[in-house]
């Protein structure tokens, strides 16, 4: 199969040509190995305003043999949080609403057992709104034509809170599901209707809108499943079941015009974007990761904002670094390789300070001295490390199994992850950090027993 050939290009107006320096040799291993007759993706990465590399690759339709075009449109999934969480930060500018007003306020059946939760809580995935029981959502997939805001809502209205709010952090689709609801109320006009009208022009975003299964869109992309070697069709379930939390659809070059509008002020006021790029502290001061619709991080130590998604086949990430002013999404029209590798690889190289690093092999004995039981401090947290057949496995207890590439003495990448882990010796134990390219944060756990 012929290997898709990737030029780094500079843009200028209507012309793209391709420009050799140390960055597009940097490039070439990134961008290699996606094949023409299988499902690809897109790559858009800009500095300072610039379209650096607007690149398709692979199919877009297998079935047809259709090739991919940097026009297509994906579903972006979950990026769409940061749209409502930007449409509650408009209403608040307007003084419709208040940060702290709490849910009741909107909708007084939600009594909670007399807690409270409040927008900001729904915003920084703090208020422990439980997931929805999966049989529920299950007939309502099942069920021919679209389904309703509310019928979401009332697969999970009723459930207790995960843990009092505000004194966690945890990811809730079901907490932004909330908020495309008050956004209904306080504007007075559907969640779909109101970014058609405030947010996708003011963005100058041409082919972006909320999710419709039903609708014919042009140059849409099919999307696929890769499992044990062979492509099959994704089942991409009712987009409307995603609502507020993972509705939208728009193509890339529509993404990067997101950006740039809310770099402009257009969607709402610097202040109040900053605030949205800033992670939430708990109130005892332990930091979330997590800002209004962004995840909060760094890469080699630049300060990034970024967010993921994936609903089916699609799988989308981009990453924006505000003090270098640089923005690289990458869209995958399949689910087996994560998009967030290659555009943390990306704005990495872009900041001249790449993760670019050569797989070595090194021996069973070697590698025989990482296996073992390791524990958390407290011993809440347990990770074995096996060998097998010349490969390392780093497992956590109830978890999955990852394949531990080495990169160096000492240093694993986990397959297929952006997560890292590093060794490091005392006098007895193997101290395992296990971090993110994305932060600085990283867990440890240790092996006890004197190492060699």
């Amino acid at each position: 199969m012929k290997k898709i050939i990737f030029s780094f290009l500079m843009c200028i107006g209507q012309q793209c040509y391709a420009q050799s320096n140390p960055l597009t040799d940097s490039l070439a291993p990134l961008l290699s190995g996606f094949q023409a007759d299988v499902p690809g993706g897109v790559v858009l990465v800009a500095k300072h305003g610039k379209v650096i590399l607007r690149k398709a690759f692979g199919t877009a339709q297998m079935e047809y043999g259709i090739p991919m075009k940097p026009e297509m449109v994906f579903n972006i999934a979950s990026i769409t949080k940061q749209f409502t969480a930007v449409c509650i930060l408009q209403l608040v500018e307007q003084g419709k609403l208040s940060l702290q007003d709490t849910l009741t306020k909107f909708y007084p059946d939600w009594t909670l057992n007399g807690q409270q939760v409040t927008i900001e809580q729904l915003l920084t995935h703090t208020a422990g709104i439980p997931d929805s029981p999966p049989d529920k959502l299950i007939a309502l997939q099942g069920r021919r034509g679209n389904v309703n805001p509310s019928e979401v809502i009332a697969a999970f209205e009723n459930l207790p809170l995960q843990y009092a709010p505000g004194s966690k952090w945890r990811y809730s689709n079901n907490g932004y599901m909330l908020l495309g609801m008050i956004i209904e109320k306080v504007s007075g006009m559907p969640y779909g209707e109101y970014l058609a009208k405030n947010i996708f022009p003011a963005a100058n975003m041409h082919h972006a809108f909320y999710g419709d299964d039903y609708r014919i869109v042009k140059n849409r992309a099919a999307s696929y499943l890769h499992w044990n070697g062979t492509y099959m069709n994704a089942n991409n379930g009712k987009v409307d079941l995603a609502y507020a939390a993972g509705g939208i659809q728009c193509t890339i070059d529509d993404l990067y015009q997101w950006n740039l509008a809310l770099l402009s002020g257009n969607l709402i006021s610097k202040p109040m974007l900053d605030k949205a790029f800033t992670e939430y502290l708990l109130p005892n001061g332990k930091g979330t990761g997590y800002g209004y619709g962004w995840f909060t991080g760094n890469i080699k130590g630049s300060k990034v904002v970024e967010h993921g998604g994936n609903f089916g086949g699609f799988m989308t990430h981009y990453n924006y670094l505000p003090a270098e002013d640089v923005f690289v999404a990458v869209f995958y029209n399949f689910r087996g390789r994560l998009p967030e590798i290659l555009s943390t690889d990306l704005a990495a190289l872009m900041i001249g300070k790449p993760f670019l690093t050569k797989e070595i092999t090194l021996s069973d004995a070697a590698l025989l001295h990482y296996t073992g039981e390791y524990k958390t401090a407290d011993g809440g947290g347990t990770g074995f490390i096996t060998l097998d057949k010349g490969v390392l496995y780093y497992q956590s207890k109830g978890g999955n199994k990852f394949r531990m590439v080495p990169y160096g003495k000492d240093v694993f990448v986990f397959d297929n992850t952006v997560s890292t882990a590093v060794f490091k010796k005392e006098a007895a134990a193997y101290v395992l950090e296990i971090g993110n390219k994305r932060n600085s944060h990283v867990t440890q756990l240790w092996k006890s027993g004197e190492v060699k």
